[in-house]
């Protein structure tokens, strides 16, 4: 990548946009290229400008950053996501990065380290805060094949009584299992359980 640094804002707050683009714009190698307030219009300014990163909240109303970012893989988009949010669970950290995004920082973090996430991305290189880096993989622990059996019938929406019935288990059982499945993914419902198990592909067919 040649000259300075091409980034595309996207925010639905208007003060947490127009913030990001004030910090960027004290770093010489970087330029706003623009800043859009929702997931359609990052969609067509990432079009019309062709960024090189896109800093994008992950938690907007209509289309997510997850979504955005999903559309961005889909269609052939060159830009890299670097996800700005207020920090998450884990799963949520593992669904942005399973969807494409390349980093994801904190809006709490300090504007050197929003910085250096930008020239990361930028550079092809995956960002994570250290500490979110360190409890994530720490917090890897094998799943079970059963455990993966029971994902498998979860991601497919059925619910407890029926993976129960599935497995010839008791509904005791299964919520035994889905409990040790939510402390080993850092999950904290079903939904999240199933985008980190995709993530790190551990969905079984059945």
């Amino acid at each position: 990548m040649s000259g300075r640094v091409r980034v595309l804002v996207v925010d639905d707050a208007q003060l947490a946009r127009l913030g990001i683009v004030t910090l960027l714009e004290t770093d010489p190698t970087i330029e706003v290229v623009g800043a859009a307030r929702d997931g359609a219009a990052a969609l067509e300014a990432c079009a019309a400008h062709a960024p090189d990163v896109v800093l994008l909240d992950l938690k907007m109303p209509g289309m997510d950053g997850v979504r955005v970012t999903e559309a961005l893989r889909a269609r052939g988009d060159a830009a890299r996501v670097l996800m700005v949010t207020q920090l998450e669970g884990d799963s949520t950290i593992q669904a942005a990065l399973a969807a494409g995004a390349l980093g994801y920082v904190g809006k709490d973090a300090d504007g050197d380290e929003i910085l250096r996430a930008v020239h990361e991305v930028a550079a092809g290189r995956r960002y994570l805060p250290e500490a979110i880096r360190a409890r994530m993989e720490s917090g890897e622990r094998p799943v079970t094949a059963r455990e993966r059996e029971v994902l498998a019938l979860v991601a497919k929406g059925l619910p407890n009584r029926d993976v129960a019935r599935v497995l010839a288990i008791s509904e005791r059982t299964v919520n035994i299992h889905l409990h040790n499945i939510f402390r080993k993914l850092g999950a904290s419902n079903r939904a999240e359980a199933v985008a980190v198990a995709h993530a790190r592909g551990l969905l079984v067919e059945l």
